[in-house]
């Protein structure tokens, strides 16, 4: 993710390497949890922040 004030730059890394874009959102609380619940098991998730 590229975070900046208003918006978040999001991609995903597969686990072969191919890395995607998925676009931009707003840097807002509900957006994110939104874009979080589109994955499935937050117990899942991996960043690299």
């Amino acid at each position: 993710m590229d975070v900046h004030a208003k918006t978040i730059a999001v991609a995903v890394a597969e686990p072969e390497g191919e890395v995607r874009s998925l676009g931009t959102i707003p840097n807002r609380a509900e957006s994110i949890r939104k874009l979080i619940k589109k994955f499935g098991s937050a117990a899942k998730l991996r960043s690299l922040l």
